[in-house]
């Protein structure tokens, strides 16, 4: 967990003050391009000015608390109302149940290096792993309906990441709720 995935609205006026964190409501409407990546969130914030300022936060650790790095191009610069309405949207965003979790974007990573690895020149020695069972996805053509659809195997693995066996594995509504200990 990133020192962003705990920042917390306590965090923002602890950092920026109730004042700021306050003038902040009266922009959140006023936030586009939000975007966060990693430790950093970015976005336009509407001020006075005819063109929108450009607002960038990194969220950092500083002696076990998370702590706010934040620029803008309005005239005071940094940790401004303007900050303050990106944060706020940003952690009201990061709370909607639509927004992905964690865990799935590290799955979705997990496809793209797969696919990475597969591309040629890729390809490298086994490397050694202490995991012995995990769970494979399997992209199947449906020969009735010409579709494909994702399928999920239980693998056991040998000593050098090889599958040595499988079977289908569909408890996924279950896994979600508490994941099982092989993933």
């Amino acid at each position: 967990m990133t020192p962003l995935d705990r920042f917390t609205q306590d965090d923002l006026i602890a950092q920026l003050g109730m004042e700021t964190v306050a003038k902040g409501l009266g922009y959140l409407s006023r936030v586009s391009a939000l975007s966060a990546d990693g430790c950093s969130v970015s976005a336009l914030v509407k001020g006075r000015q005819r063109t929108p300022y450009d607002v960038s936060a990194d969220v950092i650790e500083e002696e076990g608390r998370p702590a706010l790095v934040s620029a803008c191009t309005c005239p005071m610069g940094y940790g401004c109302k303007h900050v303050a309405a990106m944060m706020l949207v940003w952690l009201h965003q990061r709370r909607r149940p639509d927004r992905p979790r964690e865990q799935v974007r590290a799955w979705v990573e997990g496809f793209r290096q797969a696919a990475r690895a597969l591309e040629p020149g890729a390809a490298g020695k086994p490397q050694s792993s202490k995991t012995t069972h995990a769970l494979h996805y399997v992209i199947e053509h449906d020969a009735y309906s010409s579709d494909h659809r994702v399928a999920c195997y239980k693998v056991r693995l040998d000593q050098h990441g090889q599958i040595r066996q499988h079977e289908r594995w569909n408890n996924i509504e279950r896994a979600l709720q508490a994941p099982p200990a092989f993933v």
